[in-house]
């Protein structure tokens, strides 16, 4: 913490106040304005940080045996059925999506995508 108590105060002749401080002092109010800083930016990249997936998701969805999206809806927890319903699809056409028979619009795969908690581009 900075000591305080040797600055200098003064006036100039229209009533603006300023303050005088040492190099020292200023120098380090300056390390630690910029420490907040790396502070601040770190809990707000922590806030935002996406979510880890464990290694055997990571493998599967690189390896791609299955639909990225029936894995990440056996992930999530989801039947086909319960996907189907929240994406207002019948579960024939979702089943369909997931062995690449059919190709869905933009607009599905955003639906997908949001229950499924992520982004679009993970799943095309």
């Amino acid at each position: 913490m900075v000591n305080l108590d040797n600055v200098n105060f003064i006036e100039d002749s229209h009533g603006k106040k300023s303050v005088v401080l040492s190099i020292e002092t200023y120098e380090k109010i300056k390390e630690q304005l910029e420490e907040l800083e790396d502070i601040s930016a770190y809990i707000e990249i922590k806030s935002k940080s996406q979510e880890n997936f464990p290694f055997m998701l990571v493998e599967k969805l690189i390896l791609g045996r299955d639909s990225k999206i029936k894995i990440l809806r056996e992930h999530r927890g989801y039947n086909a059925t319960q996907l189907a319903k929240m994406v207002y699809i019948s579960e024939a056409y979702l089943f369909q999506i997931e062995n690449q028979k059919r190709k869905g619009s933009i607009d599905l795969y955003k639906k997908i995508a949001k229950v499924l908690d992520v982004e679009v581009g993970l799943l095309i």
